[in-house]
């Protein structure tokens, strides 16, 4: 199947998943699956917590390789976000669940001032089902069709991290990030059973393949303030079928900024802003693709509340706004997030052996222009071992 055909039906696909199609009878699907997917973000289940306001200054979130220089011991990090979602339109409703590893960390101090790490973070999720209901010419004969087109694939962010405390108040760090992923199409027509035909199913799959760098700083500012920046630098982006690459563009730059307060004791309050150039990606798709560049922010608050049995406690809460990257018909799906969490840390004498992460997020989505609502509820699981 050409490249362009290939996209073109996955656009296709993801109309009949948004419900936006009077085709469209039954569709497991969402309209943030558009284009190439939802954007995972790649963040910790600590900063998911706080809707993403912490991922400037979490050591588990590889989005600020500065903020590595936090580590005091080597550690090992995972963390597990099923997705519960729910797409309504008119009468028609739909209901799927997702199942997402989006972050597996490794990091060590290799001396005194430098951290290094090893990531394998999401980065673009798309998985739905739809099926729809058309007719067919055969011959002399009109036949009722059921078409079904599935669609598995996934875009992960692989970086090696390298965090360097400069001086007391000033940390750096730079990451090199590989993106790799697939997408798989499968469509099947089905005839009814009277007439003979049975079924038609073709199969077809591409490979992405993408490289960028990012560059971070971190500085501790006086009264209990802190801010940090990084920058991500895209570089080529490309669509491969077998040995044969069959489009090129960039992984999209992404510029982030945060600023964290922790001037009263046990409690941090942090704000971030971040913009991504998702157009770098439009030459890897069909004219049907229709990416949209995003601003997003976020606020949120993490507050120590003692002990339970012993066990140190922290509680998490934020809230988000974004745009996601693909749109529909010339609108843009938005966004808006409200989360909440906990950390409980488990401890041997004298240090923390490992930490549980737990994150409960609800989130509305919209695409302008059309009275598809979309709504999710995910959950979050995270575990730290700190040998």
């Amino acid at each position: 199947m050409k490249r362009t055909h290939f996209v073109s039906l996955l656009c296709v696909a993801a109309a009949s998943a948004s419900v936006l199609t009077s085709m469209s009878l039954s569709a497991q699907g969402s309209i943030s699956m558009l284009g190439f997917g939802y954007p995972l973000n790649g963040v910790s289940t600590r900063a998911a917590g706080t809707a993403g306001a912490l991922a400037e200054f979490d050591l588990l979130s590889p989005r600020n390789p500065s903020a590595l220089v936090t580590l005091n011991r080597a550690a090992l990090a995972i963390a597990a976000e099923p997705e519960f979602r729910t797409v309504t339109y008119k009468s028609l409703k739909e209901t799927t669940t997702i199942q997402r590893i989006p972050l597996v960390m490794a990091a060590v101090r290799v001396s005194s001032r430098a951290v290094l790490s090893f990531s394998s973070a999401g980065f673009l999720d798309r998985n739905f089902t739809t099926q729809s209901t058309g007719t067919a010419l055969i011959g002399t004969q009109l036949l009722t069709t059921n078409d079904i087109a599935d669609v598995r694939g996934s875009i992960s962010d692989l970086r090696a991290g390298l965090g360097w405390r400069v001086s007391q108040r000033f940390s750096v760090g730079l990451g090199g990030h590989v993106f790799t992923g697939t997408s798989k199409l499968n469509l099947v027509r089905q005839f009814d059973d009277s007439t003979g035909f049975g079924r038609v199913s073709e199969a077809s799959g591409i490979q992405f393949f993408g490289k960028a760098l990012s560059f971070g700083g971190t500085a501790i500012l006086p009264k209990g303030f802190s801010a940090a920046a990084s920058y991500r630098k895209g570089f080529g982006f490309e669509v491969d079928n077998g040995d044969s690459v069959l489009t090129r563009a960039s992984v999209p730059d992404r510029l982030s900024a945060g600023i964290l307060y922790r001037g009263i004791p046990g409690a941090a309050f942090a704000a971030n802003i971040d913009q991504n150039k998702w157009t770098n990606m439009q030459k890897l798709g069909s004219s049907l693709l229709q990416a949209h560049d995003a601003t997003n922010w976020s606020v949120g608050a993490e507050i120590s509340t003692g002990k339970l049995r012993g066990t140190p406690v922290l509680l998490r809460a934020g809230t988000a706004r974004n745009t996601l990257p693909f749109g529909l018909n010339g609108g843009t799906v938005s966004e808006m997030r409200f989360t909440g969490g906990a950390a409980l840390a488990i401890t041997n004498p004298g240090r923390d052996q490992a930490v549980i992460d737990f994150s409960i997020g609800r989130a509305n989505r919209t695409l302008s222009g059309s009275s598809a609502k979309e709504g999710a509820w995910l959950l979050g699981l995270g575990l730290q071992i700190r040998p």
